[in-house]
């Protein structure tokens, strides 16, 4: 989607002051209704590369490839890492993957942290809650995986302890056997 003079919006083009197609015009993000729509008008605003791949791949409605291109960027995986930053910013949506879920909780302080007094009550509560949430998952996540090391190590010390028994009883049948392959008489060749 490109805007009446053929360009792709961008942070210069695209503001509070150039509605949006399906948005609202609004004056300044705390005043915008509700805190969705702050967040989104905060995103359209944002200069940075999460801006970006909001107003090409959300807005404009770009493919990933496509959004890369603009970007003069050769790849266009980072498109997905964006716009689930996007997800969880504006629909409190939390990835399922414990690496995406760790990008979006410091995504998510970075905003509260840089721009929470330009956010209504109701936008910083949004992203707390989200970022709660999320925090929540990682810390289940990290649960999960002390439950599992422990789990494992618990599964070595049996294995080890198995072996040892074996190696012990291995050990006393070859001493045993040992002991019986002593020669005797006959088979020492002192016997004709």
């Amino acid at each position: 989607m490109t805007n009446d003079e053929g360009q792709f919006p961008t942070a210069s083009n695209v503001g509070a002051d150039a509605p949006i197609e399906g948005h609202e015009e609004v004056d300044d993000l705390a005043g915008s209704g509700t805190p969705r729509s702050e967040l989104e008008v905060w995103l359209t605003e944002d200069e940075s590369r999460l801006g970006d791949v909001y107003r090409l791949h959300v807005i404009a409605g770009l493919a990933p490839a496509d959004v890369a291109t603009h970007l003069n960027i050769e790849t266009f995986t980072f498109v997905y890492q964006y716009k689930t930053k996007i997800d969880a910013i504006l629909d409190g949506v939390i990835p399922s993957s414990e690496t995406l879920r760790r990008i979006v909780a410091s995504t998510l302080r970075a905003i509260l942290k840089r721009n929470a007094a330009q956010f209504s009550s109701g936008g910083v509560e949004m992203l707390s809650q989200t970022l709660e949430r999320t925090e929540q998952a990682l810390r289940r996540d990290s649960t999960d995986a002390r439950v599992q090391v422990s789990a494992q190590v618990e599964r070595e010390a049996e294995e080890r302890a198995w072996q040892n028994q074996s190696n012990l009883s291995g050990s006393t049948c070859s001493r045993m056997a040992g002991i019986s392959r002593i020669p005797s008489a006959r088979t020492a060749g002192t016997l004709s």
